[in-house]
């Protein structure tokens, strides 16, 4: 089975982490240099990432979003539809809630 591949924050970061360095002297003269195909996975990847505060929160998961709306202790409750008070068991509640089906 194939790894993961792992996309660090910055492209400096990417680059040192999927840099060749030609120690035969084949394509350079010794020089790091970061293969073309793995700059365009990087670019696809960027594609791929949220842009917007809205956008980082629509690519959030159950329990990401089940964190967000349950830290500030009292809120709404969308399950019982009344100011929910019931820490901590409320993110489990939330979180089971955003997994259903939606109507």
């Amino acid at each position: 089975m194939a790894d993961v591949m792992e996309f660090p924050s910055t492209v400096e970061e990417f680059m040192e982490y999927y840099k060749v360095i030609d120690t035969d002297h084949v394509y350079s003269n010794g020089t790091e240099f970061v293969p073309i195909y793995r700059m365009r996975q990087w670019f696809d990847h960027l594609d791929a990432v949220p842009r917007t505060k809205a956008d980082r929160i629509r690519a959030m998961s159950d329990e990401e979003l089940a964190d967000l709306f349950t830290c500030f202790g009292i809120f709404f409750c969308p399950v019982t539809g009344a100011t929910c008070y019931k820490e901590p068991s409320c993110k489990d509640c939330f979180e089971r809630w955003l997994k259903k089906e939606a109507k």
